[in-house]
């Protein structure tokens, strides 16, 4: 069973969470930036974060773009960083509807031994949705990220 907090912290915050995960939920308010914590019944842990770049706008356009990603990064019980996982979207809006246009992927491994072994992106309306599944000797680890538009340019998880 997974304990999901949803924390927006400032960078001292973070560093603490990294060294003791936390056991409560905690809300910080913070720009652009959301950070998750997925705390797992084995003392590994995910940190998942979101941010937001700033909408272009154009003064002769009536719909304006804004770009997202969300990354997860895998930690073992240890707090040692192994892997992450991260799905970017570009999305259009105008007020009144909201489409994805563009889904990326990318991933780093800190550790030996893992692997990357697929992964799967797809947007749909105004979502993107990515699918990581990672290796390391017989242990397996997935994550399912995404992130969708509203029709007034609020990303947001998916």
């Amino acid at each position: 069973m997974k304990h999901k907090l949803t924390i927006c912290m400032v960078i001292l915050a973070l560093v603490a969470l990294m060294v003791t995960p936390v056991s409560a939920a905690t809300t910080f308010i913070q720009s652009d930036a959301l950070t998750e914590i997925e705390v797992y019944d084995d003392g590994s842990y995910a940190v998942i974060e979101t941010t937001v770049t700033s909408p272009s706008i154009s003064t002769f356009a009536t719909a304006q773009t804004k770009s997202a990603s969300r990354t997860y990064t895998y930690y073992s019980a240890s707090s040692v960083k192994e892997w992450d996982f991260t799905v970017k979207g570009t999305f259009s809006y105008d007020g009144s509807t909201a489409k994805a246009t563009a889904v990326s992927t990318s991933y780093n491994i800190y550790v030996a031994g893992w692997s990357l072994v697929s992964r799967d992106s797809s947007k749909s309306g105004a979502k993107v949705t990515a699918t990581g599944n990672f290796k390391y000797k017989t242990m397996t680890k997935s994550t399912t990220i995404g992130l969708k538009c509203s029709p007034s340019g609020t990303i947001s998880a998916a």
